[in-house]
């Protein structure tokens, strides 16, 4: 499959799920409307394969996958509570390390090159996001502004990709979204699963007291 095919299926996908109003009740919690996160989204598929050339670097930034993700983080970022914005900020450094070296390594790995970006990659970044914090909003945060500087990191330490180099370009977008999705159902799954073993505990106990009940 060719790159960023499966960033702009995601994509398609959300902005479905959102125009359905699925994920309006966790837009209230970090203060977006369906409207803006709907334009948001349509803004990335547009500026999917637009590239910005920095003048100070060899190497150009995309939009959808660079600048689009930073700032969405900055405004979660923002309606995060104060307590909890510095363990945040160590998070998103080892996250960014931990995805420099895996890429590393991958790429070295002619095995691991084969499966990294579809399999590897989400669910090494994923599982280590929910290890880290267990707010989704922190989650949200970490995966926005980790990715991004990490692919940036990349890039700049390959001198090969210097000439030709884009941030965040279609396979960082690729990463990006199946990350997103990964997270997305893990969490869903997650939440399902606590709600469920808290239905099944408050039946348990309130059948204990009934049997309890009836034999005094």
């Amino acid at each position: 499959m060719n790159d960023g095919v499966i960033s702009l299926i995601t994509q398609w996908c959300l902005l479905c799920l959102l125009w359905m109003g699925l994920f309006d009740r966790a837009l209230q919690r970090i203060r977006v409307s369906r409207a803006v996160a709907l334009a948001g989204l349509m803004l990335s598929l547009v500026c999917a394969y637009a590239n910005w050339q920095l003048y100070f670097l060899p190497v150009s930034i995309n939009v959808s996958g660079t600048l689009l993700p930073i700032m969405a983080a900055a405004w979660v970022w923002s309606v995060l509570p104060a307590e909890g914005k510095h363990y945040c900020v160590l998070s998103v450094l080892f996250s960014v390390f931990l995805q420099f070296a895996a890429r590393k390594l991958f790429f070295w790995d002619p095995v691991l090159l084969i499966m990294d970006e579809h399999i590897l990659l989400p669910l090494v970044l994923v599982c280590t996001t929910f290890l880290l914090v267990r707010e989704w909003q922190q989650q949200l945060v970490i995966l926005l502004l980790s990715l991004p500087l990490a692919d940036g990191l990349y890039v700049i330490s390959n001198e090969a990709q210097w000439e030709n180099g884009i941030v965040g370009g279609e396979y960082a977008q690729d990463l990006l979204w199946s990350v997103l999705s990964l997270w997305i159902l893990v969490a869903f799954a997650w939440s399902v699963m606590t709600k469920g073993f808290s239905l099944l505990r408050v039946h348990l106990v309130e059948k204990w007291k009934a049997k309890t009940y009836v034999r005094r």
